[in-house]
Protein backbone atom coordinates (compact mmCIF):
# COMPACT_ATOMS: atom_id res chain seq x y z
CA UNK A 1 0.00 0.00 0.00
CA UNK A 2 2.81 2.34 0.86
CA UNK A 3 4.64 1.50 -2.38
CA UNK A 4 1.52 2.24 -4.43
CA UNK A 5 1.15 5.62 -2.79
CA UNK A 6 4.77 6.50 -3.57
CA UNK A 7 4.45 5.39 -7.22
CA UNK A 8 1.31 7.40 -7.70
CA UNK A 9 3.23 10.66 -7.16
CA UNK A 10 2.05 13.91 -5.66
CA UNK A 11 -1.74 14.33 -5.14
CA UNK A 12 -2.42 10.96 -6.76
CA UNK A 13 -0.97 11.87 -10.22
CA UNK A 14 1.77 9.92 -11.92
CA UNK A 15 5.15 11.59 -11.87
CA UNK A 16 6.36 13.12 -15.13
CA UNK A 17 9.50 12.05 -16.93
CA UNK A 18 11.04 15.51 -16.90
CA UNK A 19 14.12 14.67 -19.04
CA UNK A 20 11.90 13.01 -21.64
CA UNK A 21 9.49 15.96 -21.58
CA UNK A 22 12.41 18.35 -22.03
CA UNK A 23 13.56 16.45 -25.12
CA UNK A 24 10.04 16.66 -26.56
CA UNK A 25 9.96 20.42 -26.02
CA UNK A 26 13.32 20.70 -27.75
CA UNK A 27 11.97 18.73 -30.71
CA UNK A 28 8.81 20.86 -30.92
CA UNK A 29 10.90 24.02 -30.90
CA UNK A 30 13.14 22.77 -33.70
CA UNK A 31 10.08 21.82 -35.79
CA UNK A 32 8.69 25.33 -35.41
CA UNK A 33 12.03 26.79 -36.49
CA UNK A 34 11.98 24.57 -39.57
CA UNK A 35 8.40 25.56 -40.48
CA UNK A 36 9.33 29.24 -40.25
CA UNK A 37 12.33 28.75 -42.53
CA UNK A 38 10.17 26.94 -45.11
CA UNK A 39 7.58 29.77 -45.03
CA UNK A 40 10.29 32.39 -45.54
CA UNK A 41 11.88 30.47 -48.41
CA UNK A 42 8.49 30.25 -50.11
CA UNK A 43 8.12 34.04 -49.84
CA UNK A 44 11.70 34.91 -50.82
CA UNK A 45 12.17 32.61 -53.82
CA UNK A 46 12.49 33.54 -56.61
CA UNK A 47 14.54 36.60 -55.75
CA UNK A 48 13.27 39.96 -57.04
CA UNK A 49 15.32 42.40 -55.02
CA UNK A 50 14.27 45.52 -56.95
CA UNK A 51 10.53 44.75 -56.89
CA UNK A 52 8.71 46.75 -54.18
CA UNK A 53 5.88 44.21 -54.09
CA UNK A 54 8.35 41.40 -53.43
CA UNK A 55 9.97 43.43 -50.65
CA UNK A 56 6.65 44.17 -48.95
CA UNK A 57 5.56 40.53 -49.22
CA UNK A 58 8.83 39.29 -47.71
CA UNK A 59 8.60 41.70 -44.78
CA UNK A 60 4.96 40.79 -44.13
CA UNK A 61 5.72 37.06 -44.19
CA UNK A 62 8.70 37.64 -41.91
CA UNK A 63 6.65 39.55 -39.33
CA UNK A 64 3.23 37.89 -39.44
CA UNK A 65 4.75 34.40 -39.04
CA UNK A 66 7.27 35.38 -36.36
CA UNK A 67 5.17 33.74 -33.65
CA UNK A 68 6.48 30.36 -34.83
CA UNK A 69 10.16 30.88 -33.91
CA UNK A 70 9.13 32.86 -30.82
CA UNK A 71 7.16 29.87 -29.48
CA UNK A 72 10.08 27.64 -30.44
CA UNK A 73 12.46 29.84 -28.44
CA UNK A 74 10.17 29.64 -25.44
CA UNK A 75 9.98 25.84 -25.71
CA UNK A 76 13.78 25.57 -25.79
CA UNK A 77 14.06 27.68 -22.61
CA UNK A 78 11.30 25.59 -21.03
CA UNK A 79 13.12 22.39 -21.92
CA UNK A 80 16.25 23.54 -20.07
CA UNK A 81 14.16 24.46 -17.02
CA UNK A 82 12.83 20.89 -16.94
CA UNK A 83 16.26 19.29 -17.32
CA UNK A 84 18.93 21.86 -16.35
CA UNK A 85 21.63 19.21 -15.87
CA UNK A 86 21.59 18.07 -19.51
CA UNK A 87 24.72 19.45 -21.27
CA UNK A 88 23.18 19.00 -24.73
CA UNK A 89 20.04 20.94 -23.81
CA UNK A 90 22.03 23.76 -22.21
CA UNK A 91 24.33 23.96 -25.23
CA UNK A 92 21.38 23.99 -27.61
CA UNK A 93 19.66 26.68 -25.53
CA UNK A 94 22.78 28.85 -25.63
CA UNK A 95 23.06 28.50 -29.41
CA UNK A 96 19.41 29.37 -29.99
CA UNK A 97 19.54 32.29 -27.53
CA UNK A 98 22.61 33.74 -29.25
CA UNK A 99 20.91 33.39 -32.64
CA UNK A 100 17.87 35.27 -31.29
CA UNK A 101 19.93 38.46 -30.89
CA UNK A 102 20.53 39.08 -34.65
CA UNK A 103 16.93 38.01 -35.30
CA UNK A 104 15.70 40.77 -32.98
CA UNK A 105 17.95 43.30 -34.74
CA UNK A 106 16.59 42.06 -38.07
CA UNK A 107 13.04 42.83 -36.95
CA UNK A 108 14.12 46.36 -36.08
CA UNK A 109 15.67 46.77 -39.53
CA UNK A 110 12.46 45.70 -41.25
CA UNK A 111 10.74 48.91 -40.09
CA UNK A 112 12.57 51.33 -42.46
CA UNK A 113 12.66 48.69 -45.21
CA UNK A 114 8.89 48.28 -45.11
CA UNK A 115 8.29 52.02 -45.22
CA UNK A 116 10.64 52.50 -48.17
CA UNK A 117 9.14 49.59 -50.13
CA UNK A 118 5.55 50.71 -49.49
CA UNK A 119 6.16 54.29 -50.62
CA UNK A 120 8.17 53.14 -53.62
CA UNK A 121 5.43 50.75 -54.69
CA UNK A 122 2.73 53.40 -54.36
CA UNK A 123 4.76 55.96 -56.30
CA UNK A 124 5.24 53.42 -59.10
CA UNK A 125 1.46 53.08 -59.57
CA UNK A 126 0.97 56.57 -61.02
CA UNK A 127 3.41 56.16 -63.96
CA UNK A 128 1.88 52.76 -64.65
CA UNK A 129 -1.62 54.26 -64.98
CA UNK A 130 -0.26 57.00 -67.25
CA UNK A 131 1.42 54.33 -69.37
CA UNK A 132 -1.87 52.46 -69.76
CA UNK A 133 -3.60 55.61 -70.98
CA UNK A 134 -0.81 56.35 -73.45
CA UNK A 135 -0.93 52.77 -74.79
CA UNK A 136 -4.68 52.98 -75.36
CA UNK A 137 -4.28 56.24 -77.28
CA UNK A 138 -1.58 54.73 -79.43
CA UNK A 139 -3.76 51.69 -80.18
CA UNK A 140 -6.57 54.01 -81.21
CA UNK A 141 -4.23 55.91 -83.56
CA UNK A 142 -2.99 52.64 -85.08
CA UNK A 143 -6.57 51.44 -85.57
CA UNK A 144 -7.45 54.67 -87.38
CA UNK A 145 -4.34 54.35 -89.57
CA UNK A 146 -5.24 50.77 -90.47
CA UNK A 147 -8.86 51.65 -91.29
CA UNK A 148 -8.01 54.67 -93.42
CA UNK A 149 -5.13 53.12 -95.39
CA UNK A 150 -5.87 52.51 -99.10
CA UNK A 151 -2.94 50.16 -99.71
CA UNK A 152 -0.43 48.05 -97.83
CA UNK A 153 2.40 50.50 -98.58
CA UNK A 154 0.41 53.44 -97.25
CA UNK A 155 -0.50 51.45 -94.14
CA UNK A 156 3.14 50.57 -93.53
CA UNK A 157 4.17 54.21 -93.86
CA UNK A 158 1.52 55.36 -91.38
CA UNK A 159 2.49 52.64 -88.93
CA UNK A 160 6.12 53.69 -89.20
CA UNK A 161 5.22 57.31 -88.42
CA UNK A 162 3.30 56.15 -85.33
CA UNK A 163 6.22 54.03 -84.13
CA UNK A 164 4.31 50.77 -84.54
CA UNK A 165 6.08 47.52 -85.54
CA UNK A 166 6.56 46.99 -89.28
CA UNK A 167 4.37 44.56 -91.18
CA UNK A 168 5.64 41.06 -91.68
CA UNK A 169 6.37 39.94 -95.21
CA UNK A 170 3.58 37.34 -95.05
CA UNK A 171 1.11 39.96 -93.80
CA UNK A 172 2.13 42.50 -96.46
CA UNK A 173 1.38 39.92 -99.19
CA UNK A 174 -2.21 39.49 -98.01
CA UNK A 175 -5.06 41.33 -99.71
CA UNK A 176 -5.88 44.65 -98.08
CA UNK A 177 -9.28 43.59 -96.60
CA UNK A 178 -7.79 40.45 -95.01
CA UNK A 179 -4.78 42.46 -93.75
CA UNK A 180 -7.08 45.01 -92.12
CA UNK A 181 -9.18 42.27 -90.52
CA UNK A 182 -6.08 40.53 -89.12
CA UNK A 183 -4.61 43.76 -87.76
CA UNK A 184 -7.94 44.79 -86.23
CA UNK A 185 -8.10 41.45 -84.41
CA UNK A 186 -4.55 41.89 -83.09
CA UNK A 187 -5.38 45.41 -81.92
CA UNK A 188 -8.54 44.17 -80.16
CA UNK A 189 -6.49 41.50 -78.36
CA UNK A 190 -3.95 44.09 -77.22
CA UNK A 191 -6.72 46.41 -76.09
CA UNK A 192 -8.36 43.67 -73.98
CA UNK A 193 -5.01 42.85 -72.36
CA UNK A 194 -4.47 46.49 -71.40
CA UNK A 195 -8.04 46.77 -70.09
CA UNK A 196 -7.60 43.67 -67.93
CA UNK A 197 -4.38 45.07 -66.55
CA UNK A 198 -6.08 48.36 -65.77
CA UNK A 199 -8.96 46.53 -64.03
CA UNK A 200 -6.58 45.37 -61.28
CA UNK A 201 -7.25 46.78 -57.77
CA UNK A 202 -6.35 50.46 -57.50
CA UNK A 203 -3.36 51.48 -55.41
CA UNK A 204 -4.13 51.91 -51.72
CA UNK A 205 -4.70 55.39 -50.44
CA UNK A 206 -2.11 57.13 -48.33
CA UNK A 207 -4.25 56.79 -45.18
CA UNK A 208 -4.73 53.03 -45.53
CA UNK A 209 -1.06 52.63 -46.39
CA UNK A 210 0.02 54.51 -43.26
CA UNK A 211 -2.43 52.50 -41.12
CA UNK A 212 -1.16 49.18 -42.45
CA UNK A 213 2.44 50.32 -42.06
CA UNK A 214 1.90 51.37 -38.44
CA UNK A 215 0.24 48.04 -37.62
CA UNK A 216 3.17 46.14 -39.11
CA UNK A 217 5.69 48.39 -37.35
CA UNK A 218 4.05 47.75 -33.97
CA UNK A 219 4.18 44.01 -34.61
CA UNK A 220 7.84 44.21 -35.65
CA UNK A 221 8.80 46.15 -32.51
CA UNK A 222 6.85 43.75 -30.29
CA UNK A 223 8.58 40.72 -31.80
CA UNK A 224 11.96 42.46 -31.56
CA UNK A 225 11.52 43.04 -27.81
CA UNK A 226 10.19 39.50 -27.36
CA UNK A 227 13.26 37.98 -29.02
CA UNK A 228 15.51 40.29 -27.02
CA UNK A 229 13.95 38.99 -23.81
CA UNK A 230 14.85 35.43 -24.84
CA UNK A 231 18.22 36.22 -26.39
CA UNK A 232 21.62 35.86 -24.78
CA UNK A 233 24.77 37.86 -25.36
CA UNK A 234 28.09 36.22 -26.20
CA UNK A 235 29.63 37.17 -22.83
CA UNK A 236 26.63 37.19 -20.52
CA UNK A 237 24.10 34.74 -19.16
CA UNK A 238 21.36 37.38 -19.08
CA UNK A 239 19.35 38.64 -22.00
CA UNK A 240 20.15 42.08 -23.45
CA UNK A 241 16.74 43.30 -22.32
CA UNK A 242 17.51 42.27 -18.72
CA UNK A 243 20.90 43.99 -18.94
CA UNK A 244 19.26 47.19 -20.20
CA UNK A 245 16.69 47.07 -17.38
CA UNK A 246 19.43 46.55 -14.77
CA UNK A 247 21.49 49.39 -16.25
CA UNK A 248 18.44 51.68 -16.26
CA UNK A 249 17.65 50.87 -12.62
CA UNK A 250 21.30 51.47 -11.67
CA UNK A 251 21.28 54.84 -13.45
CA UNK A 252 18.08 55.80 -11.60
CA UNK A 253 19.71 54.92 -8.26
CA UNK A 254 22.79 56.98 -9.14
CA UNK A 255 20.63 59.92 -10.17
CA UNK A 256 18.65 59.72 -6.89
CA UNK A 257 21.89 59.55 -4.90
CA UNK A 258 23.27 62.60 -6.74
CA UNK A 259 20.07 64.51 -6.03
CA UNK A 260 20.29 63.59 -2.33
CA UNK A 261 23.93 64.70 -2.12
CA UNK A 262 23.12 68.03 -3.80
CA UNK A 263 20.16 68.56 -1.43
CA UNK A 264 22.30 67.83 1.64
CA UNK A 265 24.99 70.17 0.36
CA UNK A 266 22.47 72.97 -0.12
CA UNK A 267 21.10 72.42 3.38
CA UNK A 268 24.58 72.59 4.91
CA UNK A 269 25.41 75.74 2.97
CA UNK A 270 22.14 77.35 4.10
CA UNK A 271 22.94 76.54 7.73
CA UNK A 272 26.46 77.91 7.38
CA UNK A 273 25.16 81.13 5.81
CA UNK A 274 22.57 81.49 8.58
CA UNK A 275 25.25 81.04 11.25
CA UNK A 276 27.54 83.53 9.52
CA UNK A 277 24.73 86.09 9.32
CA UNK A 278 23.99 85.58 13.00
CA UNK A 279 27.63 86.09 13.93
CA UNK A 280 27.85 89.22 11.79
CA UNK A 281 24.68 90.72 13.26
CA UNK A 282 25.85 89.91 16.79
CA UNK A 283 29.22 91.54 16.16
CA UNK A 284 27.48 94.57 14.68
CA UNK A 285 25.32 95.03 17.80
CA UNK A 286 28.32 94.58 20.01
CA UNK A 287 30.12 97.34 18.10
CA UNK A 288 27.09 99.66 18.40
CA UNK A 289 26.68 98.95 22.11
CA UNK A 290 30.33 99.50 22.97
CA UNK A 291 29.63 103.00 24.44
CA UNK A 292 26.70 101.88 26.67
CA UNK A 293 27.05 100.94 30.36
CA UNK A 294 27.83 97.29 31.09
CA UNK A 295 24.41 96.56 32.61
CA UNK A 296 22.48 98.04 29.68
CA UNK A 297 24.75 96.40 27.11
CA UNK A 298 24.61 92.99 28.70
CA UNK A 299 20.82 93.02 29.06
CA UNK A 300 20.14 94.35 25.55
CA UNK A 301 22.66 92.08 23.81
CA UNK A 302 21.51 88.99 25.67
CA UNK A 303 17.83 89.51 24.78
CA UNK A 304 18.61 90.25 21.14
CA UNK A 305 20.77 87.17 20.71
CA UNK A 306 18.06 84.97 22.24
CA UNK A 307 15.45 86.41 19.88
CA UNK A 308 17.64 85.89 16.82
CA UNK A 309 18.53 82.35 17.82
CA UNK A 310 14.87 81.52 18.40
CA UNK A 311 13.85 82.97 15.00
CA UNK A 312 16.60 81.09 13.20
CA UNK A 313 15.65 77.79 14.84
CA UNK A 314 11.98 78.26 13.94
CA UNK A 315 12.95 79.05 10.35
CA UNK A 316 15.07 75.89 10.07
CA UNK A 317 12.30 73.74 11.58
CA UNK A 318 9.69 75.11 9.18
CA UNK A 319 12.06 74.51 6.22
Amino acid sequence: MHRDSEDSGLFGFETFDLPGLAQRFRLFGNVLFLIYIVVLLGAILPLRLLDPGWQVNCVNQLIWNAHLPLIGLGLVHLAVSFDPLSPSLVRHRDQVARAALPVALGFLLTVPLLGFASLQGRSAMAPMAAGHTKALRQLEAIRFAVDSARSADEMEQRLARLGAPALLAADAALPLPRLKTKLQADLATARRAISLHMASPPPPSLGSLVQQHLRTVVMALAFAFAFLSGAQGPRSLRSPLEEWVVAWQHSRKLAAERRRIRRDFRDRMDRLRAEQNLVLRTADWQDRSAGLPDRAYNGFDHNYIEQVLHAESEQRESA
